[in-house]
């Protein structure tokens, strides 16, 4: 994700038989710091996935990974 960014999201989806999604979260790599906000932590529409969405003011790029736990 870039830096100063507005608000990016990260989605992750669950494919197969178990598509059904029983909770998510979401990890920042260190680099963000504390300059980052989580803006969105929840199932996508349809509860085959989760998203997250991040606001940065973070000059440099970091990471985002979004989890999803299906069941």
């Amino acid at each position: 994700m870039p830096g100063g960014s507005p608000g990016t999201s990260q989605t992750v989806t669950c494919t197969g038989s178990q598509t059904h999604v029983l909770g998510g979260g979401f990890e920042i790599s260190d680099s963000a710091g504390n300059l980052a906000t989580v803006l969105q932590s929840r199932p996508l529409l349809g509860e085959n996935g989760w998203v997250v969405r991040v606001r940065s003011d973070a000059q440099g790029a970091f990471n985002v990974t979004a989890y999803a736990v299906r069941g």
